[in-house]
């Protein structure tokens, strides 16, 4: 029997970048534009030091919040269950020398 995150990382694996569909709804942008727009005025704030900050997002998926992430001068670091989600990133933001 396979184990709840193995689960997570094959459903994952398997959706891959195509995860950006689930956020389609009404209700799920409302959902999302909250959240974009609350971690872009954490960042903001933060990202105005001399030190830029570091940032961690757990669960990457396909760029959502990523893009948001990479508008201000922070360090980034992502990471995700599915190497399929993390490709994903590296195809979307390709062109960012913070994404490798």
């Amino acid at each position: 029997m396979e184990n709840v995150n193995e689960g997570a990382k094959n459903y994952f694996d398997r959706i891959g970048g195509e995860y950006w569909r689930v956020w389609n709804s009404l209700a799920k942008r409302d959902i999302s534009n909250f959240e974009l727009d609350l971690i872009a005025g954490i960042l903001t704030e933060k990202a105005s030091s001399i030190v830029p900050p570091n940032v961690l997002e757990i669960g990457t998926g396909p760029g959502r919040i990523t893009e948001q992430i990479l508008k201000h001068n922070v360090h980034y670091y992502g990471a995700d269950i599915s190497l399929s989600m993390l490709d994903s990133i590296k195809e979307k933001f390709a062109n960012s020398s913070k994404v490798k």
